[in-house]
């Protein structure tokens, strides 16, 4: 029994012992780079943190090189700088068209030197600015003198000295109208000549001032340019009393001559349209047929309503304002046309048929051109007043 207890424990003991031995020899493989248990993955840990490492060191190296690359062409550029502020400082003595120094009697092509830039499109070259500064200069030094030339007739033209100035060829400049002169005093703002469509107005109604003659006899007193015997013809009335004399002496020496009708556009200033409305009513033209073309405000005044007092005129308004034109030469220049040509008052026709059956003849005829639609007519004063109100 104890012999057989000694010989388990003496077994128990050897395979220990190989068991120690085999252990040894597992572990020393391991160690050695064997690919068991714990001794392979240690390897494969230590494989993995070299790879780690050289792509760190790599993009390390990388980072690296692109900032020295940056910062060469931060230096490069500083560089371009300086040498395009110096070409634009250094124009003169021994320097190059573009800033590079060149050598005395060294003839060198610079855009071959290493120092040469090419200047920027959007940096323009101060000579070339000069340059265009300079032709721009002239252009305008060209123009003017050109519209010079064209204000300069070529009579007067100094460049066209060799030809002569009475050269019919030549088309000389229109001489300026004389200034017309009158025997009697005249106001140049109160001169003026009365357009047709004016008379167009009036011209079937003065036919009717005499029974059986469509052309009486018209007296115009008051002479401006004549213009008013043209624009009656074209009316045809033939037969026009009107010549540059002064009217207040024909009327005291009683020389007019004989007469039908009086019309005219008396000047509105210095008592003129008084001095005739007493002639016309208690003068040598009393009992005759007036058509007076005069501002709408004189049928207000004091001498009108005392000298028509007892008769009963009528009235002719026209629907569009009439312009009158003074003589050529005559008036001054004025800022405006309209001041120019125009009377500042709204003018009418003022008419009388000489007695009351004559004026009530004249009145109907003048309704019935008024249905044309270029005029009104009033009969009477207040009649005026509500054709105002009516516009």
């Amino acid at each position: 029994m104890w012999a057989e207890a000694f010989k388990k424990a003496d077994e128990m003991e050897l395979v220990g012992e190989v068991g120690e031995d085999f252990g040894e020899r597992e572990e020393e493989k391991n160690q050695g780079g064997g690919g068991f248990n714990g001794g392979g993955d240690m390897g494969r840990k230590e494989g993995t943190k070299g790879k780690n490492e050289k792509k760190v060191k790599k993009e390390k190296k990388e980072k690296k090189e692109k900032k020295e690359k940056k910062k060469r062409k931060n230096d490069e550029r500083s560089e371009e700088a300086g040498e395009r502020k110096k070409t634009k400082h250094e124009h003169s003595g021994g320097i190059g068209g573009n800033g590079v120094e060149l050598a005395a009697g060294e003839e060198k092509d610079i855009t071959q030197n290493e120092e040469y830039q090419q200047p920027k499109k959007d940096a323009p070259n101060q000579e070339a600015t000069e340059q265009d500064d300079g032709v721009s200069k002239k252009k305008k030094k060209k123009k003017k003198k050109k519209e010079n030339s064209k204000k300069t007739p070529p009579s007067q033209n100094p460049s066209s000295s060799n030809e002569s100035p009475t050269d019919p060829q030549i088309p000389q400049p229109p001489s300026p109208p004389p200034t017309p002169t009158f025997p009697y005093p005249v106001d140049p703002s109160d001169h003026c000549e009365s357009p047709e469509i004016a008379y167009s107005h009036v011209s079937e109604i003065l036919k009717s001032c005499i029974p059986n003659n469509d052309n009486p006899i018209i007296y115009d007193p008051y002479y401006c340019d004549g213009g008013v015997i043209t624009r009656l013809a074209n009316l045809g009335f033939t037969n026009v009393l009107h010549n540059k004399v002064d009217c207040y002496s024909s009327w005291s020496s009683n020389s007019v001559g004989r007469f039908d009708v009086v019309v005219t556009n008396p000047p509105y200033s210095e008592g003129h349209v008084e001095r005739i409305m007493e002639w016309v009513m208690e003068g040598g033209g009393r009992g005759r047929s007036w058509f007076f073309l005069m501002p709408q405000y004189v049928h207000k005044h004091e001498y009108y309503q005392r000298l028509t007092k007892g008769i009963r005129p009528f009235y002719i308004v026209p629907k569009k304002r009439y312009i009158y034109t003074p003589p050529a030469g005559f008036r001054d220049k004025k800022k405006s046309d309209t001041h120019k040509k125009s009377s500042p008052f709204t003018s009418m026709w003022y008419c009388w048929g000489g007695s009351d059956g004559n004026n009530g003849r004249l009145l109907k005829k003048a309704m019935e051109v008024a249905r044309g639609g270029e005029i009104d007519v009033a009969r009477s004063k207040s009649k005026l007043r509500d054709l105002r109100r009516k516009k």
